[in-house]
């Protein structure tokens, strides 16, 4: 299959998964997010593939939401929401175990692709920080409360009220990344982690995630639909409009 902001390829049983939209430092725009959705669909699959890969591809991993998406799409912001709503809904759904080895800046909803990844590699300059607040907006598709339940509530209110790093060495000692490798031998890692996964039975991994998922806190949906809720109401006043108008024109 042909897309236009990843590129996607099979190693021995990987599935790799590469954002690649350097014009907006990797932007999470909605087609994007439905691009990912597609291929990860395509792997979970597909017998020969037993887990999945997601790298960056330059210095960002992913910036984020794509604001000028949005500032060119006012008067459909609710639509882009329950479209991007959807998207990790079904992330958080697949099946097989999902990798992520993360180089660079991280921003706002790259951190929530990051922590529906059931294996997160950090390169040693992974840096995460969530500016939705001085952009007037909030995350909308659920970041909080997997923030608070990788890192815990005070932490993630610092970097969701006040825009605060967090670097590759904090993110490990919280547990919000599973360990941090060399920039230059990440990618390598995360192949050889995922072949040592592929030597279990696959059936003993897909066990293992829903297993994990059964003890983690349910409630998912109800989360994401809270936040949605509260993110709507921000896209729908006067003063966000205005200022991604603005902040669209100034786009070039």
């Amino acid at each position: 299959m042909v897309y236009n902001l990843i590129i996607t390829e099979s190693k021995n049983s990987t599935g790799i998964i590469r954002l690649n939209h350097d014009e907006s430092n990797n932007a999470l725009s909605t087609l994007m997010l439905e691009e990912i959705v597609q291929a990860v669909d395509y792997f979970d699959n597909n017998d020969s593939i037993r887990s999945i890969l997601f790298l960056g591809n330059g210095r960002f991993f992913t910036s984020g939401i794509d604001l000028r998406e949005f500032g060119n799409n006012i008067e459909h912001l609710t639509e882009l929401l329950d479209r991007q709503k959807n998207a990790f809904v079904a992330l958080s759904e697949a099946r097989k175990p999902l990798i992520a080895a993360a180089a660079g800046y991280a921003l706002g909803q790259g951190i929530e692709l990051l922590l529906n990844c059931d294996i997160i590699l950090a390169a040693d300059n992974l840096c995460l920080a969530v500016p939705d607040a001085s952009l007037g907006i909030v995350p909308g598709i659920g970041l909080e409360k997997k923030l608070i339940e990788s890192v815990g509530r005070a932490k993630t209110m610092e970097m969701l009220l006040c825009g605060r790093a967090m670097m590759a060495d904090e993110a490990e000692r919280t547990g919000l990344v599973s360990r941090i490798v060399p920039l230059n031998e990440l990618e390598n890692e995360a192949l050889k982690t995922a072949e040592i996964i592929a030597k279990s039975p696959e059936f003993t991994a897909i066990a293992l995630k829903e297993t994990l998922k059964a003890f983690e806190n349910p409630s998912y949906n109800t989360g994401i639909d809270e936040a949605i809720m509260r993110a709507k109401i921000i896209a729908g006043s006067d003063d966000f409009r205005a200022y991604l108008k603005n902040f669209a024109q100034k786009q070039p």
